[in-house]
């Protein structure tokens, strides 16, 4: 595993906002799936923000609605990315896997010290 995955943060390329640039910020999301064939999508860095996706191509979209919704709510302010070995242990008994998910389009969203 890379240094930037194992890190949480992936730094690669910066994208161009409207008032600064921002770095690439990847997130660990805890993806399940239900009888259904529907996803839930828990981000471990946001607390309490759990949401859902009907493919597996909807949930970063669904990560980054869900991410926007607490940062706009949000009264403790945002660490950096949670680092892979810091990944909630209570998730280990539970079925699914991890992914990361491009936040940067939300954390560009706010400016420096809201919600982090």
């Amino acid at each position: 595993m890379s240094r930037s995955r194992e890190r949480g943060a992936a730094c690669s390329q910066p994208l161009r906002g409207t008032a600064r640039i921002v770095r690439r910020m990847q997130y660990f999301a805890f993806v399940e799936r239900d009888a259904n064939r529907h996803y839930s999508v828990t981000l471990p860095d946001f607390p309490g923000c759990v949401t859902e996706a009907d493919s597996l191509v909807g949930i970063t979209e669904a990560a980054q609605h869900a991410a926007s919704a607490h940062l706009a709510a949000c009264v403790t302010p945002l660490g950096k990315p949670m680092r892979a070995e810091m990944l909630p242990p209570s998730f280990e008994t539970r079925e699914g896997y991890w992914m990361l998910v491009d936040l940067s389009p939300v954390i560009a969203a706010y400016p420096p010290g809201v919600g982090w």
